[in-house]
């Protein structure tokens, strides 16, 4: 079993030491996605995107980076149905500066400095098969608790 603790761990490795180039292999080898995987990612034999550099990874992840607005490009992606027919559950935008990154199954997105993704570890964890559980009446603080003890526990 995958810790949560491993995960933020190895994004802070990951962008500490960044090679943009591999990075969002990096990054989804820190949630357990299988080197064979990653590597049929990398060889682009089950990597649906076209375009040089994008990681389109069929019902789980989109990224691109880029040197110019991650806004326009992130509303540009969302309405793009040669992504979108492939139903990533993430859609992940940088400039290795900021992130911005939508869930696609919760309608929940973050919008941080590229140095805050170690501590937003916790958005990605359906990535590692780990569901994200909400409750409307549960409160923000029982749930930050919740995940303070889950990260002691670790």
């Amino acid at each position: 079993m995958i810790s949560t603790r491993e995960i933020e761990e190895s994004i802070k490795k990951i962008t500490e030491a960044l090679d943009k180039d591999n990075f969002p292999y990096e990054f989804l080898a820190s949630y357990k996605i299988s080197q064979s995987m990653i590597t049929r990612l990398k060889n682009k034999s089950i990597n649906l995107s076209k375009i040089e550099g994008d990681v389109l990874y069929k019902n789980k992840f989109f990224f691109r980076s880029i040197n110019d607005n991650i806004y326009n490009t992130f509303q540009a992606v969302k309405k793009d149905s040669s992504i979108l027919r492939h139903n990533p559950r993430f859609i992940f935008i940088t400039d290795f500066h900021r992130c911005l990154v939508e869930d696609i199954k919760t309608n929940e997105n973050i919008d941080i400095n590229f140095s805050e993704l170690p501590k937003n570890y916790s958005f990605f964890l359906p990535l590692a098969k780990i569901e994200k559980h909400s409750s409307k009446g549960e409160s923000e603080a029982d749930i930050k608790a919740a995940e303070q003890m889950a990260r002691m526990f670790d």
